[in-house]
Protein backbone atom coordinates (compact mmCIF):
# COMPACT_ATOMS: atom_id res chain seq x y z
CA UNK A 1 0.00 0.00 0.00
CA UNK A 2 2.91 2.36 0.98
CA UNK A 3 4.73 1.73 -2.45
CA UNK A 4 0.72 2.98 -4.38
CA UNK A 5 0.82 5.96 -2.48
CA UNK A 6 4.32 6.59 -3.62
CA UNK A 7 3.28 5.65 -7.27
CA UNK A 8 0.40 7.92 -7.31
CA UNK A 9 2.39 10.68 -5.57
CA UNK A 10 5.10 10.65 -7.90
CA UNK A 11 2.41 10.50 -10.45
CA UNK A 12 0.87 13.42 -8.95
CA UNK A 13 3.83 15.41 -8.81
CA UNK A 14 4.38 15.04 -12.59
CA UNK A 15 1.26 16.09 -13.54
CA UNK A 16 1.63 19.11 -11.25
CA UNK A 17 4.95 20.04 -12.92
CA UNK A 18 2.99 19.80 -16.38
CA UNK A 19 0.44 22.08 -14.91
CA UNK A 20 2.76 24.55 -13.09
CA UNK A 21 4.79 25.29 -16.51
CA UNK A 22 1.62 25.81 -18.34
CA UNK A 23 0.13 28.41 -15.96
CA UNK A 24 3.82 30.35 -15.59
CA UNK A 25 3.58 30.34 -19.34
CA UNK A 26 -0.02 31.98 -19.50
CA UNK A 27 0.59 34.38 -16.68
CA UNK A 28 3.56 35.51 -18.30
CA UNK A 29 1.39 36.37 -21.29
CA UNK A 30 -0.86 38.86 -19.25
CA UNK A 31 -3.11 37.56 -20.89
CA UNK A 32 -6.68 36.51 -19.54
CA UNK A 33 -7.87 34.39 -22.63
CA UNK A 34 -4.29 32.61 -21.82
CA UNK A 35 -4.79 32.01 -18.65
CA UNK A 36 -8.85 30.52 -19.19
CA UNK A 37 -6.72 28.43 -22.02
CA UNK A 38 -4.13 27.11 -19.64
CA UNK A 39 -6.67 26.36 -16.83
CA UNK A 40 -9.03 24.13 -19.40
CA UNK A 41 -5.51 22.49 -20.31
CA UNK A 42 -4.68 21.93 -16.64
CA UNK A 43 -7.93 20.00 -16.37
CA UNK A 44 -7.06 17.91 -18.86
CA UNK A 45 -3.50 17.37 -17.77
CA UNK A 46 -5.18 16.43 -14.28
CA UNK A 47 -8.11 14.01 -15.82
CA UNK A 48 -5.29 12.32 -18.20
CA UNK A 49 -3.11 11.25 -14.91
CA UNK A 50 -5.94 9.99 -13.09
CA UNK A 51 -6.95 7.80 -16.37
CA UNK A 52 -3.37 6.97 -16.47
CA UNK A 53 -3.82 5.22 -13.06
CA UNK A 54 -7.12 3.92 -13.37
CA UNK A 55 -5.88 2.22 -16.59
CA UNK A 56 -2.71 1.01 -15.13
CA UNK A 57 -4.86 -0.55 -12.35
CA UNK A 58 -4.71 -4.15 -14.00
CA UNK A 59 -1.21 -3.83 -15.15
CA UNK A 60 0.59 -2.28 -12.38
CA UNK A 61 0.09 -5.03 -9.10
CA UNK A 62 -0.62 -1.82 -6.84
CA UNK A 63 -3.35 -0.37 -4.72
CA UNK A 64 -5.88 1.03 -6.90
CA UNK A 65 -7.47 3.10 -4.56
CA UNK A 66 -4.53 4.42 -2.94
CA UNK A 67 -2.74 5.45 -6.06
CA UNK A 68 -5.83 7.44 -7.24
CA UNK A 69 -6.30 9.37 -4.25
CA UNK A 70 -2.69 9.46 -3.40
CA UNK A 71 -2.74 10.91 -6.84
CA UNK A 72 -5.47 13.42 -6.46
CA UNK A 73 -4.41 14.36 -3.45
CA UNK A 74 -1.48 15.75 -5.01
CA UNK A 75 -2.44 17.52 -8.32
CA UNK A 76 -4.93 19.24 -5.73
CA UNK A 77 -2.35 20.75 -3.12
CA UNK A 78 0.38 21.52 -6.29
CA UNK A 79 -2.44 23.70 -7.67
CA UNK A 80 -2.76 25.40 -5.03
CA UNK A 81 0.53 25.85 -4.28
CA UNK A 82 1.72 26.60 -7.63
CA UNK A 83 -0.92 29.84 -7.47
CA UNK A 84 0.07 30.95 -4.14
CA UNK A 85 3.70 30.58 -5.42
CA UNK A 86 2.70 32.58 -9.13
CA UNK A 87 0.85 35.16 -7.25
CA UNK A 88 3.67 36.36 -4.77
CA UNK A 89 6.05 36.50 -7.47
CA UNK A 90 3.84 39.08 -9.03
Amino acid sequence: MIVSILIGAVWGALGCAVNFFLLKAAVKKSNANAVLGSSMTRMLVDAAALGAIFLARHILPIDFAAAMISTAVVLSLGSILSALLLMKKH
